[in-house]
């Protein structure tokens, strides 16, 4: 079985990244193939937490463009995490 790391998180140093590939029912909709976002933290621990809010947001997301409902948009209603301070 595939792990939520395994399938969608990557570290782009020093960040923990999501890539979600939208499904073809509703790539019309969303406008892309893929959604990504920066998780900002280089825990692995935090990210996969927050991965798991957004990967919910998101199939949220898509159920509602497949009932077609207007007001829905994505990447302005992702959650928005706080920026790493350097």
């Amino acid at each position: 079985m595939t792990t939520l790391r395994q399938s969608y998180l990557t570290l782009r140093h020093p960040e923990w990244h999501i890539r979600v590939a939208v499904p073809a029912d509703v790539r019309d909709s969303v406008g892309t193939s893929a959604l990504q976002k920066s998780l900002h933290t280089a825990s692995v621990d935090v990210a996969v937490e927050r991965a798991r809010l957004i990967l919910v947001q998101w199939q949220a997301e898509f159920s509602a463009a497949r009932t077609m409902r207007p007001n829905v948009t994505f990447k302005d209603n992702i959650l928005q995490f706080p920026v790493r301070s350097a």
